[in-house]
């Protein structure tokens, strides 16, 4: 159907023709004279193709959309999960960061007060923590999106192999 060159032929005359064939009886059309027949048929299907088109992207949408906001609640459980352990690596260093913030105590006492009440293991220990468990506010689940690729990972490949996405002409 993509070698034919329809471009010639009136928009609005090849919906009038797709129309006629759906509503037609297959008798009907059995009986026309070949080119008519040929003409209305292939209108029909340039027709029912380009429909059939918009609702195989509206269903890709669709699964887009529902598989971003599967990835989006993965991520917050695993945000969820990972909160306890977060709290207790910031309130470490949280206690640090008050010693730290005293006035009273010279370069080398601070550092001496602080190991004495954190470890530099631990405090290092919750330094790595909260940076992995800690996300940068412009992150949005890529990784729980990356996840899901399974879903489409069969179908995708085809699918921008035989459709072919170009911007209308009218839309700027």
């Amino acid at each position: 159907m993509q070698e034919l060159n329809l471009s010639t032929i009136p928009t609005g005359k090849m919906k009038s023709l797709a129309c006629h064939a759906s509503i037609m009886f297959m008798h009907k059309i059995a009986r026309m004279p070949d080119s008519k027949r040929i003409a209305i048929l292939v209108a029909f299907v340039k027709s029912f193709e380009i429909i059939a088109l918009d609702d195989a992207l509206d269903i890709f949408d669709l699964l887009i959309t529902d598989m971003r906001g599967i990835a989006k609640k993965i991520g917050q459980k695993k945000r969820l999960r990972t909160l306890k352990d977060l709290d207790k690596a910031a309130l470490t260093l949280a206690d640090v960061c008050t010693l730290f913030l005293q006035d009273e105590m010279a370069g080398n006492q601070l550092k001496n007060s602080i190991f004495l009440r954190v470890s530099k293991d631990k405090l290092t220990e919750s330094i790595a923590l909260i940076n992995n468990l800690t996300r940068p506010a412009d992150e949005h689940f890529q990784d729980e999106m990356v996840q899901q690729y399974g879903r489409v990972c069969k179908f995708l490949p085809s699918l921008l192999e035989h459709i072919e996405l170009k911007a209308a002409s009218g839309l700027q």
